[in-house]
This record gives C-alpha cells, structure tokens and sequence, in this order.
C-alpha cells in the first residue's frame, strides 16, 4: 500500500503528460491562441507587462509555461502567447500537453505571491517589504497615474533606488509621514536635496513638532494630511498628497513662506535622467 502512494497516476498510455522546451514565435502563438476556446477574459495590461519584459530581455524560462489539455484545447498561458505577439519576438518556454481537464482547479489556486514576495525569493536585494514596493510605485508615477510594471521591471528599479527607498522609510518610519505618496517624494529628494535639511523636514512630519518659522511650510503639510487623514486612498487623493508634499518640501528646501498649501501641478524633484532640465518653481502657490 505505502509503495502505491509513491506511484505516478494511471492515465491513458497513448495519451501521457508531457513537457518539451519549445520556442515559441509570434506565429505559433497565433495559431496556439485560435485554440483558446474556454479560458477566463484576457487581461491585455497584463500580456503588456509581460510583452514589455520580452521586449526588453527580462523573459525568463520556468516550469510555468502553456498548456494543453487532452482535447488540444489552451488551458493555461493565453497572457503569455498573447504577450509574444504583442512584443512579435520569439521566446523558449515549457510547453505541456494532455492534461486533464480538471487540473485546472490547481493551477494558480495555492497562494499567490506579492511583488515583495517574489524580490525577496529572487535574491539579492534581501528582505523586500510590501512598504517599499508602494513606496517604488509612487516614486516612479509620481503626479501621473499608476502604471503598474512587471515585477522583473519592478526588480531593476527597487534595484536602483533602493538607497533613496531605504532612506525615505528610515526617516519617516511614523506619523503622518509615513504614507507612500510622502515616502515617495522624500525618496526623489533623496537625489537632489540637502540631506540634512530633507532629514529635518521628515523628523518634523514623523514628530508633528516644529517652532521655527522657517519650517512653516512643513507645518502645514502636517495637518493638511492630520485633517485629511479619513480622506481615502483612491488614485487622486494620492496624487494630492504627492503634491502637497512636493510643494512643501520646494518651498521649506529654498526658505519660502506659504500662506496656503497646494499641490504641485508638475515634477519638482525628477530622478536622476528623468528630465533634461531641472523645473523651476511650481506655479501653484
């Protein structure tokens, strides 16, 4: 009996399970998804992250690939095909066919893994938390939308920010501070401001204690998002904040005095090589 439960299960002998490392082209891809008669609704943002990471080398080979079940029907991997085609570049995956139909109620169906998860499975930056990751997505939209990346593409950028990123959460590791959109400007900073003085402005966030009238401009910062603290966390009340940040911070960097605090309409701190020019000040005071 214990010799039994060792055995791989019966299935029938002319149409066994198997995998091969197949190169896939745009054209079988094509072809393969003409076969996906019975599949969930294709994300196309997905397939595009996944295009992107072809187009730009980061496609790696694992033991996910397509799938095939008895029937010659696509039961797993149409993002994949869908994403050659977009990226009309070729790539090796493992291609398996004849599985049962009803294997599909085990794929993908354990426990997904987070972007910070798969950053830290994947070695070299350590520990990666789910804090850091928003912090990352926030610095890199900044007043645009969120286009969320591959986490490949993800991988490289946590990779060259990192520093900025580990900073920003050190210094404003509580109080008002500590949300992403106020993370994710004092970690742009990180590359252009006096240290010092960006150190200054995140103890008066995280502490909520200034007397100095230089530092009005943090002050105000502080209970704007102490008032609107219930105010959601919906793409434009982010926004908002990343720019009302950015506004103060400009303003407290370069001694200004601001009766009111608005937000900042354009970038006042880009990333390194993200502009050709610096900006000057913002128009919205």
């Amino acid at each position: 009996m214990t010799a039994l439960m060792h055995e791989p299960p019966r299935m029938n002998m002319n149409r066994d399970l198997h995998t091969e490392l197949t190169f896939v082209t745009p054209d079988i891809a094509k072809e393969w998804l003409s076969a996906n008669q019975q599949n969930r609704k294709l994300k196309k943002k997905v397939a595009e992250r996944i295009a992107d990471d072809i187009k730009n080398g980061r496609w790696l080979i694992t033991h996910q690939g397509i799938a095939f079940d008895v029937n010659g029907m696509l039961r797993d991997g149409q993002h994949r095909l869908y994403a050659i085609v977009l990226a009309n570049v070729g790539v090796w995956m493992n291609v398996t066919r004849n599985l049962d139909p009803k294997s599909l109620l085990a794929i993908d169906n354990i426990v997904i893994r987070s972007s910070a998860d798969q950053m830290t499975i994947a070695g070299g930056l350590g520990q990666v938390s789910h804090g850091e990751v928003a912090v990352l997505r926030k610095m890199i939209s900044g007043l645009g939308a969120n286009a969320k990346k591959s986490v490949s593409a993800e991988m490289e950028l946590m990779s060259e920010h990192r520093e900025a990123i580990s900073f920003a959460m050190k210094k404003l590791s509580s109080g008002v501070g500590s949300i992403s959109p106020v993370r994710a400007v004092a970690a742009r900073a990180f590359y252009s401001a006096d240290l010092n003085r960006l150190e200054r402005f995140c103890a008066v966030l995280r502490e909520g204690m200034s007397q100095n009238e230089d530092e009005s401009p943090i002050r105000l910062l502080w209970k704007d998002l102490v008032n609107n603290k219930r105010g959601g966390d919906g793409g434009e009340q982010q926004r908002s904040r990343y720019g009302k940040t950015e506004r103060a911070l400009f303003a407290y960097l370069h001694g200004e005095t601001l009766g009111h605090l608005y937000a900042s309409t354009k970038e006042l701190f880009p990333l390194p090589g993200e502009f050709d020019e610096k900006p000057e000040e913002d128009e919205s005071k």
